[in-house]
């Protein structure tokens, strides 16, 4: 022992719930001892390294013994399993043609996790088994599921189950159902009255996983290669799996609301992708409505456009509401796609004025006036946009109000009314500085053009100013509209 602390050495000890029993002690009297004195006298930069399932019954206590340190080693997350899946040229090949998908890679983790050692047969499959049936879900008969059954009754899976408390063994099987890992409160959710404490007895057993970080929540999540065992049907019957599901759906979908990502180490496309998920399971449809609207968002803003509509269009026309059919048409104004983008944007008028949804009515409106303006129908766009304008003042959207006033503005300009389009631009600007737009400085642009091209002193500005402040607070404007478009007749 000396010797070896002297020369700094390690050793490594990958699986070692090989050598324990089902209770966690080491079956071998002469292993035992000596883990005792390692783990007990190794110090001074040598290093003992130990991978196992569950932390066994002989090792010292961390709290009590400093040099030892326990940690739970997370999952391959799918960004590194598609790394890791890369490396071998054949699955590399397949996936350049196309014959591996990302969806693919998805179900994968989902079905299999992130066990490294195990995913070396998932890659080797992947070179060159056959994936034709492979397309909606991983069939049942493969070499990869009799491998991974194999996998869990080495591990002595239905043991260690059996070990856990009987509200354990309910509580294990619920976080099975979880496509992430959840905090102390999601799994209070998930208890049903139960102490959610009762999760400890699986982490003992490696049944389950608790990751902590200095400053943030434990979060718990179960390994991914037994988790359809966990949630299967003889441990947690569909209809349960079903209720579980709605609850992880509603959980995440109050995550995203409040803004918990950093809290909970996940990524906003994540945290809205799981929702989806799990609320599609439980056969929430609102939820899925609102969260896919949320995953289509993310996408347009990175214009991946044929990636959001189609996540859109996976929405059943007859289950889409006001917001989809209002998204979808806006992919169509970005593709020049006007007929089908004022066709759509009917739908959603519609649909939200039945509702009584006058902030989605206001912004419909204003999408409809933004197609006749590009199709130099001004008339019909001025028209459109006062409707949207008046709705907008009256629920008190000064953000809304403000693009309504810029637009207006560029109406005015381009119909020979140059004189008072900077007015309605001047609103515009000190409505978006109410309310801190990063569009205040695209419209003080605009401005500055105009004037400089009209030939505005600074005399002249500062008076205009004051003229459309006061119009503005004596009608909201109303009077400046009036005197660029005056009534026909």
């Amino acid at each position: 022992m000396d010797e070896w602390k002297k020369r700094k050495l390690a050793l490594v000890i990958d699986n070692f719930e090989d050598v324990l029993d089902p209770d966690r002690t080491i079956a071998d009297p002469g292993l035992r001892s000596a883990y005792r004195v390692l783990t007990r006298n190794l110090t001074d930069g040598s290093r003992l390294v130990v991978t196992c399932r569950y932390v066994p019954l002989d090792t010292p206590n961390p709290e009590s013994t400093p040099h030892v340190r326990v940690w739970a080693v997370p999952e391959l997350k799918p960004f590194e399993l598609r790394k890791f899946l890369r490396r071998d040229e054949k699955v590399e090949d397949r996936l350049r043609t196309g014959d591996i998908s990302e969806p693919l890679i998805q179900r994968l983790h989902r079905v299999f996790g992130g066990t490294p050692g195990f995913l070396v047969l998932v890659r080797s499959w992947l070179g060159t088994g056959d994936l034709s049936d492979w397309e909606d879900e991983i069939p049942d008969d493969t070499p990869l599921e009799e491998a991974r059954r194999r996998y869990c009754e080495d591990l002595m899976l239905p043991r260690l189950y059996e070990l856990l408390p009987e509200a354990g063994r309910a509580l294990v099987s619920r976080l099975a159902v979880s496509e992430l890992p959840l905090p102390a409160d999601g799994l209070a959710q998930l208890a049903d009255g139960a102490d959610p404490a009762t999760i400890d007895s699986a982490v003992e057993y490696g049944l389950a996983q608790r990751f902590t970080e200095p400053g943030r929540p434990a979060l718990f999540a179960v390994p991914g290669l037994i988790r359809n065992w966990l949630a299967g049907e003889d441990r947690l019957p569909s209809a349960k799996r079903r209720g579980v599901d709605a609850v992880l759906a509603r959980f995440w979908k109050a995550s995203y609301e409040e803004d918990r990502e950093a809290e909970l180490r996940v990524a906003v496309d994540v945290e809205l992708l799981t929702c989806r998920t799990h609320a599609a399971r439980a056969g929430l449809r609102d939820v899925l409505r609102w969260a896919t609207i949320r995953l289509s968002n993310g996408l347009n803003a990175r214009a991946e456009w044929k990636a959001a509509r189609a996540l859109l269009e996976d929405i059943p026309e007859g289950e889409r509401d006001g917001a989809i059919w209002h998204s979808l048409a806006s992919i169509d104004l970005r593709e020049g796609s006007y007929p089908a983008a004022r066709e759509k944007l009917a739908t959603s008028l519609g649909i939200k004025q039945a509702i009584g949804d006058k902030a989605g009515e206001a912004a419909t409106w204003h999408q409809l006036a933004s197609i006749d303006l590009r199709e130099g129908s001004y008339p019909a766009a001025r028209e459109k946009f006062a409707t949207s304008l008046g709705i907008k003042q009256a629920i008190g959207d000064k953000a809304g109000e403000a693009a309504t006033w810029h637009q207006l503005g560029i109406i005015a300009w381009k119909t020979n009314h140059k004189s008072e389009a900077p007015k309605f631009v001047v609103v515009s600007l000190l409505l978006f500085q109410t309310v801190e737009s990063f569009n205040k400085d695209q419209v003080g642009k605009n401005l500055s053009g105009m004037c400089s091209e009209l030939g505005f002193s600074e005399e002249q500005f500062e008076e205009m100013l004051q003229t459309v402040v006061a119009s503005y607070q004596q009608d909201r404007g109303a009077s400046l509209l009036a005197a660029a478009f005056p009534p026909e007749g």
